[in-house]
């Protein structure tokens, strides 16, 4: 079982996004989060395999609950997943010590493949984007 702290402020997104990884069967969500403050503390104490997290949220954003969750070096991957796909976002993401970045639009398809990846150790980035 793969377990998960799932970080976002918006309660609907957390409640579609964790109704998604418990159909999987080998997913378990151990907490949520509605802040960055909050995911690096319940990251602290439950100590999960994997925390999915927003990018854009008040106080402390995704990149910097990232960047604490990394300097904790309990093992905990994170799997960004925002609105936003673009490299101004990506970067920093990934240079805070994030395994991987999914697309929310893209979630309902690659979620579960994304989890995957990363909780297998690998990186998990989104396809490129066809040339115009």
């Amino acid at each position: 079982m793969t377990t998960v702290l799932l970080v976002d402020d918006h309660a609907v997104v957390r409640a579609v996004v964790r109704a998604l990884l418990e159909t999987s069967g080998w997913v378990e969500v151990v907490g949520v989060a509605s802040s960055g403050e909050e995911a690096v503390r319940k990251t602290r104490s439950l100590e999960p395999d994997i925390v999915v997290m927003d990018l854009a949220m008040s106080g402390m954003d995704g990149v910097q609950a990232t960047r604490r969750i990394a300097a904790l070096d309990l093992g905990t991957k994170v799997l960004v997943l925002t609105i936003h796909d673009e490299d101004e976002f990506l970067v920093p993401a990934m240079e805070a010590g994030a395994a991987g970045f999914l697309n929310k639009s893209a979630a309902d398809t690659d979620l579960l493949g994304a989890l995957e990846a990363v909780a297998r150790g690998h990186s998990y980035l989104p396809p490129p984007l066809p040339l115009a």
